[in-house]
C-alpha cells in the first residue's frame, strides 16, 4: 500500500511538472519575437487571429529607390504580432482582416529598445475617388496616385482619368498625384480618411511644371 501510494504521489509530480512546462510553452509561444510588438483587435476589442500587419517606413514610397523596405508579419491566436527593427526611425503600421482595416502613422521606433504597442483596433474601410487630368492631354492614364508611407497606390481606370482607391483605414494620410511620363509636377494634398465613408475630392490637375505644389 505504501509503495502505490508513493507511487500516485510521484504521478502527480510528474504530470504536474509535465503541465507546467506545457504552460510555459503556450505562453511562450503567445509572445511574439522581436524589439517592436503589438496587438491587433476587432472592434469589440477581441484579438484577432492571423491578420495581416505590415511596418512601413514612413518616407517609403513605392516609386522611390528606398533604403528600407516594408516589413510584413501576420498576429497570432492572441492577436499579438513582433517584428525586429534594426533601423531607428518613424514607421507607419498598416493591419487588415477580413475587410476590416488599421492605420497608425508616425511610430517612433529605436533599434535598441523594444516597444509594446497599443493593441489597434480594426475597423470597416473608407475610400477615395475623383478624376486626375495632365495637362494639355487627353490621355491621362501615365497618372499615378500615391499614398507614401504605405503600400497603397492606384491608377487612372481609363483615358478619362477617374480613379477609385479602395481598403483604406480610417486615419490621415499624405497623398501624391504624379505622372509616370516626364515634364509633370507633382501635386500633393493631406486628406482624413472615414471608416464606411468615400472621399470624393474634386478634379485633380497635374501641371507640365517642374516644381511640386498643394492642392
Amino acid at each position: 500500500m505504501y509503495k502505490n501510494y508513493l507511487k500516485n504521489v510521484y504521478l502527480s509530480v510528474l504530470l504536474t511538472f509535465v503541465g507546467c512546462q506545457l504552460d510555459k510553452t503556450l505562453l511562450t509561444e503567445d509572445i511574439p519575437q522581436g524589439n517592436f510588438i503589438g496587438k491587433i483587435c476587432d472592434e469589440n476589442g477581441n484579438p484577432v487571429n492571423d491578420a495581416a500587419v505590415y511596418l512601413i517606413p514612413e518616407d517609403y514610397s513605392i516609386l522611390s529607390d528606398n533604403k528600407i523596405l516594408p516589413d510584413s508579419t501576420r498576429s497570432n491566436s492572441t492577436g499579438m504580432f513582433g517584428f525586429e527593427v534594426h533601423r531607428s526611425g518613424k514607421y507607419n503600421l498598416l493591419a487588415s482582416s477580413t475587410n476590416r482595416y488599421a492605420f497608425k502613422k508616425s511610430i517612433p521606433v529605436s533599434a535598441e529598445s523594444r516597444l509594446e504597442l497599443p493593441e489597434q483596433r480594426l475597423s470597416e474601410a473608407g475610400s477615395v475617388s475623383g478624376t486626375i487630368h495632365l495637362q494639355d492631354t487627353d490621355n491621362h492614364l501615365s497618372a499615378v496616385i500615391l499614398f507614401p508611407g504605405t503600400n497603397v497606390y492606384a491608377a487612372p481606370q481609363d483615358s478619362t482619368g477617374t480613379f477609385v482607391v479602395s481598403n483604406l483605414a480610417m486615419g490621415t494620410y499624405t497623398v501624391r498625384f504624379l505622372s509616370m511620363t516626364s515634364g509633370f509636377a507633382v501635386v500633393e494634398t493631406t486628406l482624413t480618411v472615414i471608416a464606411g465613408k468615400n472621399i470624393a475630392l474634386p478634379p485633380v490637375m497635374i501641371p507640365r511644371k517642374h516644381y511640386s505644389f498643394r492642392l
